[in-house]
């Protein structure tokens, strides 16, 4: 794949027409983060807590993945815009599980750090991400 088939989401993150994420951790000198918690059964997918979490993180100096950034740019997933009877308890339509499984756990297998969301532990994603995180010996916080 050439460079000019991908867009950039962010310095370390890219994504082609097909929505394949590709990460490329050598592009940053930063440690990276992953922020991990709840989205299913939370309003707006709880998108507003993975955003404040990425802001945080940056200001401590961190290169940051964050899923929710990724479902809104490369997805084109913006809960804020569903309607106020949107049903959160499941992914949004068109939205491949498989595939955000696969991407989730590539980003957990790039980072230097595992930041975890209040009421993470309500989270099947999540938790997997933990034990992944700890299964690597990265920092969990």
């Amino acid at each position: 794949m050439h460079n000019q088939d991908l867009f950039q989401i962010t310095d370390i993150i890219f994504a082609n027409q097909d929505g394949d994420i590709f990460y490329c951790p050598e592009r940053t000198t930063k440690p990276i983060a992953y922020v991990a918690g709840p989205m299913r059964r939370k309003k707006f997918y709880n998108f507003t807590a993975f955003f404040e979490r990425e802001a945080l993180l940056k200001t401590q100096g961190y290169e940051v993945i964050n899923p929710a950034r990724i479902d809104m740019e490369v997805d084109l997933v913006n809960p804020y815009e569903f309607p106020d009877d949107h049903d959160w308890t499941h992914e949004p339509a068109g939205m491949d599980l498989e595939r955000i499984i696969r991407r989730d756990i590539d980003g957990v297998m790039v980072s230097n750090m595992l930041s975890l969301l209040e009421e993470w532990d309500i989270s099947t994603g999540a938790t997997a991400e933990r034990a992944l995180a700890t299964w690597r010996g990265i920092d969990v916080q």
